[in-house]
């Protein structure tokens, strides 16, 4: 068992370092000190945590392509503040307002933080969008525009 859990902790520290890496400029993300030095511990209490405290962080520190974004730096830093991250709390929280601070201050850091369109596609809304979400379950009346019968 000890092996499975050093395993997920190894997994764990990996993922969140990768995906903080590849949202940060070089130049600040070797400057996240605290990151560095914090990541090891953070993965750890992840890894003996909750199965959801686990699913939130993967959320906020989201799988390759996605980036960490100034939206995530606020939403996880309010988890820790209100939410089921109270046992990292002490050491994430800096790492909130560096992120946030790295990519409001740093055009690098925020070119970085963005996830790419999806490549043929305009960045910000698609040229031709659907609109058909299909039949309202099977009720005829509401899909011809009539009320429903009750």
């Amino acid at each position: 068992m000890n092996q499975f859990i050093g395993f997920l902790g190894g997994w764990v520290e990996g993922h969140l370092y990768h995906s903080v890496r590849r949202s940060l400029c070089g130049v600040h993300f070797q400057e996240f000190q605290v990151f560095h030095e914090g990541l090891a511990d953070v993965a750890q209490e992840v890894t003996l945590g909750t199965s959801t405290a686990a699913d939130h962080i993967l959320t906020f520190f989201p799988p390759h392509p996605n980036k960490v974004g100034r939206s995530n730096w606020v939403q996880f830093e309010n988890w820790l503040a209100y939410g089921l991250g109270s046992h990292v709390k002490e050491t994430c929280l800096s790492w909130c307002r560096y992120g946030r601070t790295s990519i409001w201050h740093c055009l690098d850091c925020r070119n970085a933080s963005r996830v790419p369109a999806p490549s043929g596609e305009p960045a910000d809304f698609p040229a031709n969008p659907v609109w058909d979400f299909g039949d309202d379950a099977g009720n005829s009346d509401a899909a011809a525009g009539g009320a429903p019968s009750l």
